[in-house]
């Protein structure tokens, strides 16, 4: 009997030994995951924003002809220059000139009519009725000559004034319909505009004559100076961006169409907005975003509302402070509240 209670007192003290062993195995500390956090930047509001665009010419004209026909020729091609008043393209004219023809025989035999009645009116030998029937076809049969003699004259393209032809989308003996643009000349002196894209939240912020400054790809010296001229009322359905035209208020002979160009706006905003690091942003939608502040070692989700996009960073209005330390590296690990390490810094 005693060995039996000495064996089941050693199996007791045995079993407690076991669980105060295992104790510090079951609260040990879970391992914190290392994040890399950086403060918001305080930045302007008045920054200059920024975007890049395509140089069109104000005075672009799309030219075309008249009336129907085949082309004879076109005498120019894409990027020749040209003189006011040169013959830039021809349509067959043997069908316009047959039909002015036609027209200017009418007007002769309506005068002819009409001077017969008006001689015979007085004798009592023409009607006042026939009188004013002759008189009313002589003004139809001025009218069709007036019009075919205007449509033969526009079965010629002439340059509206010197330029340069821009584009060239058709050939000789080409059928075109009436008011096909056949090709697309701008103004030697032309004025230039710039088309660029702006979101929502940076249009908001632009007025007509904010001063720009316009530096070309092509020509890295030159800083030309603009001014906002026009600000679309609708953004576009396809890219969601508003378009801003930015007239230079000087041209240069090296200006082409289609140049690229990048373009800084001076603009009406005042105040500082936060800037953060895209690498901070977990989740990105129209006008907010979500990101980890660490707070007591631990990363906590937080929504902010954000603002323009920039080469370095995007603006943050609301939801974040200047002490706050975001997560740049490393958030797309994290769950909300879990433990950190902060193994670096960004400032």
């Amino acid at each position: 009997m005693c060995l039996r209670i000495t064996a089941i007192l050693m199996l007791t003290a045995a079993l407690i030994a076991c669980g105060e062993r295992e104790e510090p195995l079951a609260v040990a500390a879970r391992p914190t995951t290392p994040v890399i956090t950086a403060a918001p930047r305080v930045i302007d509001a008045n920054e200059p924003l920024r975007a890049t665009g395509r140089l069109e010419s104000a005075d672009e004209i799309r030219l075309s002809f008249k009336s129907s026909g085949i082309i004879a020729r076109i005498n120019v091609d894409t990027g020749d220059t040209v003189q006011a008043g040169q013959v830039l393209a021809e349509l067959d004219a043997t069908e316009l000139e047959s039909v002015l023809t036609r027209s200017a025989e009418s007007l002769r035999k309506a005068e002819r009519d009409l001077a017969r009645a008006r001689e015979l009116a007085p004798r009592g030998l023409v009607s006042r009725e026939a009188l004013e029937n002759a008189v009313t076809a002589r003004e139809m049969a001025a009218a069709e000559s007036s019009s075919a003699s205007f449509n033969r004259r526009f079965a010629e393209i002439r340059a509206p004034s010197a330029g340069r032809v821009l584009s060239r989308s058709a050939e000789a003996r080409e059928t075109v319909a009436p008011g096909t643009p056949v090709l697309s000349v701008s103004s030697e002196t032309a004025n230039w505009l710039l088309r660029i894209g702006v979101t929502d939240r940076e249009v908001v912020h632009l007025g007509i004559g904010d001063q720009a400054s316009i530096v070309f790809s092509a020509l890295p010296q030159q800083d030309l100076a603009a001014r906002v001229a026009r600000i679309a009322g609708r953004a576009d359905i396809g890219t969601g961006l508003f378009e801003v035209e930015l007239a230079l208020e000087r041209g240069h002979p090296l200006l082409r169409s289609g140049m690229i160009a990048r373009a800084s706006i001076e603009r009406a905003a005042s105040g500082t907005e936060l800037l953060v690091p895209l690498s901070a942003l977990v989740d990105a939608g129209a006008g907010a975003a979500t990101l980890f502040v660490v707070k007591d070692s631990h990363a906590l989700r937080r929504t902010v509302r954000t603002g323009a996009l920039r080469a370095d960073g995007i603006a943050v209005l609301d939801g974040l402070t200047p002490a706050d330390r975001v997560v740049v590296a490393g958030a797309a690990y994290l769950d909300d509240g879990q433990a950190v390490r902060e193994s670096g810094h960004e400032d």
